[in-house]
């Protein structure tokens, strides 16, 4: 059961931009245009609005807290928000306008993720859902200054 949730937990996150990759490379070009239109301002905005996050706000690991060892390494700084998470749901929602059923696989292997950190004692579930709220939030930041992403999607 550890090698399932280190596996999630530390090396599935790599997969994600290959799907997206993948998916790129076969879609249209109009939708290829809208993903980046898309991707260039949500990927940026999230990242922005987890670096104040977490200097907003300081949640020390459950290793720390709790005074365990953790299933995996990981350095004793601010667990909020949690990256990986944040990196997994980037390039999920990328493709949310242009794949909609790739994006909603990504990002339930994205749930998958965090909640594998979980698991494994560096995150706590707050940083989890802190991360996927940021990236949603990115994502209607980047939908609101070009509404016509949603004529370019694929169902």
């Amino acid at each position: 059961m550890n090698y399932i949730v280190i596996f999630f937990a530390k090396y599935v996150v790599f997969v994600l931009p290959l799907i997206v990759a993948i998916v790129f490379l076969v879609i249209e070009k109009k939708e290829k245009i809208a993903f980046l239109k898309f991707s260039v301002i949500m990927a940026p905005v999230s990242y922005a609005l987890a670096y104040v996050a977490g200097y907003l706000w300081y949640n020390p690991r459950p290793f720390v807290v709790e005074q365990i060892v953790p299933l995996i390494y990981h350095v004793n700084d601010n667990g909020f928000p949690s990256g990986h998470t944040l990196f997994a749901g980037v390039f999920a929602m990328s493709l949310f306008f242009v794949h909609r059923k790739t994006s909603i696989a990504l990002l339930v292997l994205t749930i998958i993720i965090g909640v594998s950190r979980v698991v494994a004692d560096v995150h706590h579930l707050m940083d989890i859902v802190g991360s996927i709220l940021i990236v949603v939030i990115g994502a209607l930041i980047a939908y609101s200054f070009d509404r016509r992403l949603f004529k370019a999607r694929l169902s």
